[in-house]
This record gives structure tokens, C-alpha cells and sequence, in this order.
């Protein structure tokens, strides 16, 4: 019955953004969702053809200068100096709780100020990228959005000497140690 009432609220949603004089915007959103428009035609809406959205891919160059690209588009990083090592980190790491992320990145050894550090770079990448769903904090575990293309030029180790220059930790040296390593 729940599941009736659901169908029933789900294609009126989709028959009144078709009489909407500009439905596009509407429908825009809803394009993301296949599933819905091939149900809603299955139960004889005329919607127009599902336009895929291509996945979002996000392209860290950690090494020399470093920078952001999203979709071939190069961001500035004005103000959110912390923006690309944390994704380098959750690029070349995975999924790691943040007190992990916070070593890692952060030269400050003050719990509380780390947490609150890693939160306003966690929102700034958020802006950065435009989206809140580019990057999750759940649980205490911070997580890249498994739906977007992430990709670092973290390179061989021979060219790891360049790796991140203004970031001092343990986790930036270690990385840099190996390219000295390999020579």
C-alpha cells in the first residue's frame, strides 16, 4: 500500500513538472535519475529522453606549484590552501577517520583545533567544488564521493621530491622520502 502511495505521489510529481510552462529546470534534476523517467513511462507520460550526466572528475596536481582541476577547469585556491593536500590525502589514502586526515595534514597537534580546521577545509573544498556531496564526514570518517573521478599526479617516486613543497607533516615527508629513496 506504502508503495502504491509512493508511485502515485512520484507521477504526479512528474505529470505536473510536464505542464510547468518551463519544466527544464525541473526536469534537468530528474534526468540524473534514469530509473524514474523509464517508470514514468511505463506509465504512459511523454518525457523526453534521458540525457546522462557525465560523472564529475576532479584532477589533484599535488606536485611543483599543485592545483585543482574539476572537469578541465582549473579552480582557484585562494583561501583554501589546505583544500589539496587533504583530497591528495583521501585520493592516495582512501577513507580514513579524521583524526588520521588531521595528522596527516595538519601541523597543528591540538585535537580540538585540528577537528575544527579539518571541518572549515572540509567545507571549503564543498565550495570549492560546488557540491556538498563532493566529500563526506560521517562517522568520524572522512570519505571522496565514490560517484566522482578522483585523480592525482602523485607520479613515480623519482618525481615525488616535488610532492606537496609547502606541507611539512610526517605523512608529506614520508611520501617525498620515498622519491629520495628511489634515486
Amino acid at each position: 500500500e506504502r508503495r502504491k502511495q509512493n508511485e502515485d505521489l512520484a507521477l504526479k510529481a512528474l505529470e505536473q513538472a510536464l505542464n510547468l510552462a518551463d519544466p527544464f529546470s525541473l526536469l534537468d534534476e530528474a534526468r540524473g535519475l534514469p530509473c524514474l523517467f523509464a517508470w514514468g513511462r511505463t506509465q504512459g507520460l511523454n518525457l523526453p529522453e534521458v540525457i546522462p550526466t557525465p560523472r564529475p572528475t576532479v584532477q589533484l596536481e599535488a606536485l611543483g606549484g599543485g592545483g585543482v582541476r574539476f572537469t578541465g577547469r582549473s579552480l582557484a585556491l585562494n583561501g583554501t590552501r589546505r583544500a589539496l593536500p587533504l583530497l591528495t590525502y583521501l585520493t592516495l589514502e582512501g577513507s580514513s577517520h579524521w583524526e588520521g586526515v588531521a595528522d596527516a595534514i595538519l601541523e597543528q597537534s591540538d585535537t580540538v583545533t585540528q577537528y575544527r580546521t579539518l571541518n572549515r577545509t572540509v567545507s571549503h573544498v564543498r565550495d570549492l567544488l560546488g557540491s556538498r556531496d563532493a566529500l563526506r564526514l560521517e562517522g568520524g570518517i572522512l570519505t571522496l564521493n565514490p560517484q566522482w573521478y578522483w585523480e592525482c599526479d602523485a607520479g613515480s617516486a623519482s618525481q615525488r621530491r616535488n610532492f606537496l613543497p609547502g606541507l611539512h607533516t610526517e605523512w608529506a615527508e614520508s611520501i617525498r622520502e620515498t622519491a629520495g629513496n628511489s634515486l
